[in-house]
């Protein structure tokens, strides 16, 4: 560090499940660093395809590492949690990889700020790695963004693993949202974010990827996350910015996927929330949609 002092231990863990394919290019993002107090972890589900074979080739470089069925990728970064002793911690999935200097990048954001929770910039790419889209940027995310717009980047978060001690490990009921229900968990509590205008990773965007062939499982697993937050906090700002992630949510299903049974849906729970955050695009769509139902469907 500038002062002399020894770089923070990071910790790493990745989660790992029949992705062969991608996972050496992941394994070598994060030793290739060139970072000198790293802790890397691999946590694989009992891979059928040539990933075992992969860790293999680079155990000696790793802290710790096993081959074992499980209940899915959430109780494998919990694994790696308890099996972590860094400052920091992060956990990178096995098709996403990191970009050169990013944990050096992070060891100083660390030892300027102290932070809690630091996240930086992350690019989409293909397959092939090739550039798609950037993932939406904003400075220091507060709770209200991150529940209306779920814009945190997961392959560049960086959490404080002190803080990692006192909140606990991650909500294994989920499998989709597990990340932005641990987001919102620190938020909730207070917990103030750290950017870095840095692009610190990759992340990959497949067939077989969760948010490509699941995006409706990840939209029921927010929306129970966001019923909880409800049930318990009566907050009139909390509850605009999920009806504004419902808003979203209508116009994707609607927009993108085509379901209009789906969006719909989240327009009326939207209206139940907050009817005052639909905006006029949101409503014509609506009001067209509703007139073109046939007469014996049920609001």
């Amino acid at each position: 560090m500038p002062d002399g002092a020894a770089y923070p231990k990071i910790s790493i863990v990745t989660p790992s499940y029949n992705q062969g394919q991608f996972l050496e290019e992941t394994i070598r993002s994060v030793l290739l660093q060139g970072y000198p107090n790293l802790e890397y972890i691999i946590i694989d589900g009992g891979s059928q395809d040539n990933s075992v074979e992969i860790i293999k080739k680079y155990e000696s470089f790793l802290a710790y590492w096993i081959s074992e069925p499980d209940a899915g990728q959430t109780q494998a970064i919990n694994k790696g949690i308890q099996h972590s002793s860094g400052q920091i911690f992060a956990w990178l999935n096995s098709d996403d990889y990191y970009t050169p200097k990013t944990l050096v990048n992070i060891g100083k954001a660390f030892w300027n700020t102290k932070f809690n929770f630091c996240y930086g910039q992350c690019d989409i790419v293909n397959s092939e790695g090739e550039f798609l889209a950037a993932l939406p940027y904003v400075e220091d995310l507060d709770l209200l963004t991150v529940l209306s717009e779920h814009f945190l980047p997961q392959p560049s978060c960086f959490i404080n693993m002190q803080l990692v001690k006192e909140s606990g490990l991650l909500n294994e009921r989920f499998q989709y949202a597990f990340d932005y229900e641990y987001w919102l968990r620190l938020l909730l509590r207070g917990v103030k974010t750290t950017s870095i205008p840095i692009l610190l990773s990759k992340y990959r965007l497949h067939d077989s990827s969760k948010t490509q062939s699941s995006r409706i499982l990840f939209d029921t697993e927010m929306e129970s996350i966001h019923q909880a937050i409800l049930q318990t906090n009566s907050n009139a700002e909390i509850k605009r910015s999920i009806a504004r992630c419902y808003r979203r949510f209508a116009q994707e299903h609607y927009f993108w996927y085509g379901d209009r049974e789906e969006s719909m849906s989240f327009f009326y729970k939207m209206l139940k929330i907050d009817p005052y955050v639909c905006d006029s695009l949101t409503l014509k769509v609506y009001i067209k949609n509703l007139l073109n139902r046939p007469h014996s469907s049920k609001i």
